[in-house]
């Protein structure tokens, strides 16, 4: 599948989430990229409506993905 070909998914936060604590059982280097880019989707989508944790708790919540990940690998 070509790289440039992209996926929409309607998911709800808890389902997201659950995404991201199953990437993270996975190597960084595997699936860190992966992680930042639902993040920042994810923020974005929220921002608009007005719904959004502020930028200082997205930054928390992905450093404390980043250390788990970094912790368990």
């Amino acid at each position: 599948m070509a790289n440039d070909v992209k996926v929409n998914l309607v998911l709800s936060v808890e389902d997201v989430n659950l995404v991201l604590n199953a990437l993270a059982e996975l190597p960084a280097k595997v699936s860190m990229g992966l992680i930042n880019n639902i993040s920042v989707q994810a923020q974005q989508q929220l921002q608009a409506t007005q719904q959004a944790p502020s930028m200082a708790e997205v930054s928390r919540a992905v450093a404390n993905e980043i250390r788990d990940i970094e912790v368990n690998n």
